[in-house]
């Protein structure tokens, strides 16, 4: 007849601690994990509003004269964003689409409408007027309830704010440099948007960081489109050989799925192309 074993208290009491020290420390890495990113993230934004702010000091200038040579211009772009919004107010309206189809419409609009800015202006105070204006536009759209679809509840519309002000912050730091600020804009205006997208409609494998529910489908479209996008400017406004365009793509559309899946909902906004405009920078020295 077999002897039933009883395992020794102290063992037991041993296993425990073993499986609670496994435990605390799985729940330590996992809240390092998710802590470090964005203490990462937050310092560098703050480094970039520290030189935003320096660039804003030297190219003062006379604010008055600046945007009224400009306006012509300003008026234009002015134009196009109203519009902008008005057709998504219609299609909200008429048609009901997701709001996360008219949410990246928006978004694409007006990365498109600022793509042109470092083109038509040589400085910086009418695209600083084009974000008031726009930012005063929806906020004013959220509490008369318009433009439904860009206030969702879990963003409440700030990170189209935080989208417009990135925007004004890029062109700050760029100086007029073109290429420094279309590559962050154009990945966070066509990379994000897919990503979304493609994640929402063929998203399958799924992870979850920053308390967002993410997938790899849509983090592969967010590397694949953002490279499809920066190579040719890179091609075309740089001497740099064919092989380091697509080296240095590949580089910057992999940081910037990566940023982008570690950022808070919203916030990404700004860290997916202040991120962009750092590392290009390092690479184009």
């Amino acid at each position: 007849m077999s002897r039933l074993i009883v395992p020794h208290p102290v063992a037991q009491n041993r296993a425990a601690q073993n499986i609670k020290g496994r435990r605390l420390g799985n729940i330590l890495l996992a809240g390092l994990s998710a802590v470090v990113p964005r203490l990462a993230l937050l310092v560098l934004m703050g480094i970039a509003i520290v030189l935003g702010a320096q660039a804003f000091r030297r190219e003062l200038g006379d604010p008055w004269s600046e945007i009224m040579v400009s306006l012509p211009l300003l008026a234009l772009l002015c134009a196009s964003g109203a519009f902008l919004l008005v057709i998504i107010e219609i299609m909200e309206r008429k048609w009901h689409p997701p709001a996360e189809y008219t949410r990246k419409l928006a978004h694409v609009g007006a990365g498109a409408i600022a793509l042109s800015a470092p083109v038509l202006f040589s400085t910086h105070w009418p695209v600083l007027v084009m974000v008031v204006i726009f930012s005063a536009a929806l906020i004013v759209s959220r509490l008369f309830g318009w433009l439904a679809s860009l206030h969702v509840p879990a963003q409440r519309g700030e990170g189209d704010i935080l989208f417009l002000w990135a925007v004004y912050l890029v062109f700050l730091l760029a100086e007029g440099n073109i290429l420094m600020f279309q590559i962050p804009i154009v990945v966070l205006t066509v990379g994000d948007a897919v990503a979304a997208l493609i994640g929402q409609r063929y998203g399958r494998i799924r992870y979850r960081m920053s308390g967002t529910t993410r997938t790899v489908e849509g983090s592969m479209a967010f590397i694949g489109v953002s490279f499809l996008c920066i190579w040719p400017l890179l091609q075309g406004l740089t001497e740099m050989l064919l092989v380091h365009c697509a080296a240095l793509s590949v580089v910057l559309a992999t940081t910037a799925s990566a940023v982008e899946a570690v950022s808070p909902p919203g916030l990404d906004n700004v860290s997916i192309p202040i991120t962009t405009f750092f590392l290009l920078g390092v690479f184009l020295r």
